[in-house]
């Protein structure tokens, strides 16, 4: 008997399954550190999800990667954070407010395989970089060429 309860596992994605079903063509507006505006929907950010998730399979990653995020909140990093917890990697935000000693600690302390970032936080990417022991690809938010 099942009552009122769900016949189903709760689990994350089935969230953006449903906001991408129900709320399909609600527009998502980003507007970049640059003043440009970026928009899209829930069908769109679902869309993306799953191509970050192939994408990150491509990679090599295995169950349970972490892939850092220094990013401001916009539809992009909404997106991975489906995206990383589709294909079974953990998402990992880090404060862009620390010192870059607590950076390098952090993010070799958990592993991180990848490290997606915004293009605004560049110079403290430059400066941290050669310091991360295993991020192994590095990704800008904000720019076509990197996405």
């Amino acid at each position: 008997m099942y009552g009122t309860m769900q016949d189903w596992d709760l689990r994350v994605t089935h969230l953006i399954d449903y906001a991408a079903r129900e709320h399909g063509t609600r527009e998502i507006v980003t507007r970049w550190a640059d003043g440009t505006f970026e928009r899209t929907s829930w069908a769109g950010v679902a869309a993306e999800a799953r191509k970050l998730s192939q994408a990150f399979a491509g990679f090599g990653l295995q169950k349970g990667d972490r892939i850092a995020t220094f990013a401001m909140n916009h539809h992009r990093h909404l997106a991975t954070w489906y995206g990383a917890i589709g294909f079974g990697g953990v998402i990992h935000t880090v404060n862009v407010r620390l010192f870059d000693e607590d950076l390098i600690y952090i993010m070799n302390h958990a592993e991180d395989k990848v490290l997606m970032y915004d293009a605004m936080f560049q110079p403290i990417i430059d400066r941290i970089k050669p310091h991360l022991k295993t991020v192994e690809h590095y990704i800008v938010f904000d720019r076509d060429d990197s996405y």
